[in-house]
């Protein structure tokens, strides 16, 4: 039986290589990310992965939901929560939308 995981955040660094490892071992791998450019470059170098430009400070989850039900027959064996929001700048700068908007 074919197992799936979702990686979000999964176009760079620490959860694109959790989605390395899972293509590697043959599972249907989503990832998710806000940079269309770099989820190209997933698809280019893991070819078959599924991507969806995905912003969870935006977005809605029923986004992905869907690409389950749709894609996957509903079924999902992992979830790697991985994005992430940073807000660069100096700590003096730092206010409370700065604050939610890393939460």
């Amino acid at each position: 039986m074919q197992k799936h995981v979702i990686i979000t955040g999964g176009s760079s660094g620490i959860g694109k290589g959790i989605a390395d490892h899972y293509y590697k071992q043959g599972w249907q791998v989503l990832i998710t990310g806000r940079n269309t450019e770099k989820l190209e470059q997933v698809k280019v170098q893991m070819p078959g992965i599924n991507t969806l430009e995905y912003d969870s400070l935006k977005d809605s989850e029923q986004r992905i939901i869907n690409f389950i039900k749709d894609n996957w027959d509903s079924s999902l064996d992992i979830l790697v929560n991985n994005a992430g929001h940073v807000e660069l700048g100096n700590l003096k700068d730092l206010n409370l939308t700065s604050m939610q908007n890393m939460y």
